[in-house]
């Protein structure tokens, strides 16, 4: 019984038309590491977080354990810490520096995607992206409706 010569077990379909292409594409949608969710107007709005080394040495996803979102400050804002105290232990902030990033400020969920990005050192649209995410911080009345 004659066999095709092949140079390893994916060989057929791999060397099919457009099949390389189409199969680096397939597993996005499955993982949903393709998809977004939007809300903000910054590009890493709806990503997965971006994978970046801070200048500890340790990775910005060492810190996201525990359930809590996070909210990382990498220009030294301090009114950044001020709203992570607010939200007490449903928020940990992270300060230190993530060279080549480009970013001032980063609010990941507790499922991994970016909620809120800045580049530009401000913390526009962050209370209200706090608050849509987290609810109202600890001592905040709220009113059911």
């Amino acid at each position: 019984m004659p066999t095709a010569a092949r140079s390893g077990p994916w060989s057929p379909i791999s060397s099919a038309p457009g099949m390389a292409r189409r199969s680096t594409r397939s597993g996005s949608p499955v993982w949903g590491s393709a998809t977004t969710w939007g809300g903000g107007g910054h590009p890493l709005v709806g990503a997965l977080m971006p994978k970046l080394q801070l200048d500890d040495g340790s990775l910005l996803a060492d810190h996201a354990r525990g359930g809590q979102a996070l909210l990382a400050d990498f220009a030294g804002n301090d009114e950044l810490a001020v709203l992570a105290k607010a939200y007490g232990t449903r928020l940990k902030l992270v300060r230190g520096s993530a060279e080549g990033s480009g970013l001032s400020g980063l609010l990941v969920r507790p499922d991994g995607f970016v909620a809120w990005a800045s580049d530009a050192g401000d913390t526009d649209g962050l209370e209200t992206t706090l608050t849509r995410w987290l609810g109202a911080p600890a001592g905040t009345a709220t009113t059911r409706r």
